[in-house]
């Protein structure tokens, strides 16, 4: 398994049909909500795609996408 950069998810491109995994998708959908929101926290940069990859790696913590969720919001309101 190779690490996949921000720059790959999220140049649009990225739905061609060899990213075009269920996986794939999701991660995608993951970093593009987490770098939606670092803009709303104000972050920018390297510190945006750090929180996009923390809101990415909270789905995994439980099945679905209401990890992703519960992190956004929590964020979101505590900004």
């Amino acid at each position: 398994m190779s690490l996949v950069t921000i720059d790959q998810l999220t140049h649009p491109d990225a739905l061609l049909v060899e990213h075009d995994t269920r996986e794939g998708v999701t991660a995608r959908r993951n970093i593009l909500i987490g770098l939606w929101a670092a803009r709303r926290l104000g972050l920018s940069g390297p510190a945006a795609e750090a929180y996009a990859w923390r809101v990415h790696f909270s789905d995994r913590a439980e099945p679905g996408h209401d990890g992703v969720i519960v992190k956004v919001a929590a964020d979101v309101s505590d900004h």
